[in-house]
């Protein structure tokens, strides 16, 4: 896996500079957007990402895994099905919105207007380059990040600026169309790869049936962790629903930023190692190891500072510190899981991945209105932490196929508790001394928590963070080592 951590660096940069800057975003936004704002931005983002899912086949993960991925006919009949998919989408957003406006009832109107403005990005999107999916293969991460992360860069540059103006959610509407044009026009520029009229029956039919697994299982995974938004909405109303989405964002942080490079590094690095098992299971707790020292830090560090959240605007945020204390601290599972999803998929099981997703949604569907009903957001909050469900059985059927079961992953996390626990106990010393002076135990999190976690881990594990630190040198510095190999 030497070449993923050298290719993969760029997107590794790329995506850790948009998580700050769209985190920086984020807190200067809440100072100038009301709770209710952010629900409304919340109910147009899952209504989005909603119609994605249940309209996105998988035929383009399937294309990265499919052997004969990069042939013309595989391309272009991907690139056709996107066109259309991208047309029906738009329409049906604009035909459906005053039906999603019924979920919300308090704001229903205004939601219905900014719903059909914005479904232009279903349109932009279906006729973005069918290049990606070749850089991709090649593992091409450095064109990539040109499109998909300069694009989100300029968009939330963008917001800030709109948010100014108009501090209300409609500067993220805007950023967001931007965003679509932007990603459709630099995939060209960078990408131009052009499809032919004429689209293969064979080779769609082979593409949907493979990608039909995948497909559930992206849409079933999605509604797990966005699907509570309706309920939210209809049940405590918008403002609260904004609490609640901005709670998910800054909780699920660092496993949102973990999926989102796995799913484009990771995963087509195990699709190349599905015939060698051994070197795909020691790349699988290599990779584990290093995911682990980047979310149990990451997680202690968003439970110890959510109350400093709630002073940026008063009482308005304060709903939203314990449901992100919860996000957080499903983080490390949410991590592990996403890494040992990855594996199975680079198996080409897409088939058991989507039954394991359809498990997940199921459990979720059942818990959802009870914990939001008597607990609140804090109970809406939990489902998250069924994701370690998730991660055990997974884990189990990559020890059938690559003997990297549950018992061997949780010795190759052992490690981590000492750290976890000098971490953890700085943050509550901090806390018993300063929570009335929140500035100084802010600073304090931020400087001696890290400091204490990462001496304790140099004491307690140095080969397993030698081991990390090399990584990050070579993914950073493009080293010519074998890296996760």
């Amino acid at each position: 896996m030497g070449p993923v951590v050298r290719g993969g660096k760029w997107l590794v940069l790329a995506e850790t500079a948009v998580r700050a800057t769209h985190t920086v975003r984020t807190l200067v936004l809440m100072v100038l957007f009301s709770a209710k704002d952010w629900g409304l931005w919340a109910a147009i983002f899952t209504t989005l990402h909603l119609l994605r899912n249940l309209s996105d086949t998988g035929i383009s993960m399937v294309a990265i895994q499919h052997r004969e991925g990069d042939s013309a006919e595989v391309l272009s009949t991907t690139w056709w099905l996107e066109v259309l998919r991208g047309v029906v989408l738009g329409g049906l957003l604009v035909v459906l919105a005053p039906v999603v406006g019924l979920c919300f009832p308090d704001s229903g109107p205004r939601l219905v207007g900014l719903l059909r403005v914005v479904s232009l990005v279903f349109l932009l999107e279906g006729f973005v380059s069918v290049g990606i999916i070749t850089a991709q293969r090649r593992l091409a991460f450095n064109r990539l990040v040109l499109i998909q992360q300069g694009s989100t860069m300029l968009s939330i540059l963008l917001a800030v600026v709109l948010g100014v103006v108009f501090r209300n959610v409609l500067a993220l509407v805007i950023a967001e169309l931007l965003r679509a044009t932007l990603l459709l026009a630099l995939s060209y520029v960078v990408l131009p790869v052009r499809p032919s009229l004429a689209a293969g029956f064979a080779t769609l039919v082979l593409l949907l049936r493979r990608g039909w697994h995948l497909y559930v299982a992206r849409l079933s995974e999605f509604l797990t962790l966005r699907g509570a938004v309706f309920v939210v909405g209809r049940i405590l109303g918008t403002t609260q629903l904004g609490c609640y989405h901005l709670a998910l964002n800054f909780g699920l942080l660092p496993s949102i930023f973990i999926t989102a490079v796995v799913s484009r590094v990771i995963f087509p690095a195990f699709a190349k190692m599905q015939d060698d098992s051994t070197r795909l299971k020691e790349a699988l707790l290599r990779v584990q190891r290093f995911v682990v020292q980047v979310c149990v830090p990451a997680s202690l560090g968003i439970v110890a500072l959510a109350p400093v959240l709630a002073a940026i605007k008063g009482i308005e945020y304060a709903p939203m510190v314990r449901p992100t204390q919860v996000f957080a601290l499903a983080v490390v599972a949410a991590g592990v899981s996403s890494i040992n999803v990855s594996a199975l998929l680079g198996l080409g099981r897409f088939d058991l991945v989507r039954k394991l997703r359809l498990l997940q949604l199921l459990l979720v569907a059942f818990a959802i209105y009870p914990l939001t009903r008597y607990f609140g957001l804090p109970g809406a909050a939990m489902v998250a932490w069924l994701e370690l469900v998730i991660w055990v059985l997974v884990a189990r059927l990559n020890g059938r196929r690559i003997g990297c079961g549950v018992g061997v992953q949780l010795r190759n996390m052992l490690f981590i508790i000492a750290p976890a626990a000098a971490m953890g106990l700085t943050v509550a010393l901090l806390w018993c001394f300063l929570h009335d002076r929140i500035i100084l135990y802010a600073v304090g999190v931020i400087v001696l928590s890290p400091a204490a976690y990462f001496l304790a881990l140099w004491r307690a594990a140095p080969v397993h963070a030698r081991e990390s630190w090399d990584v990050l040198k070579q993914a950073v510095g493009g080293s010519s080592a074998e890296g996760l190999s």
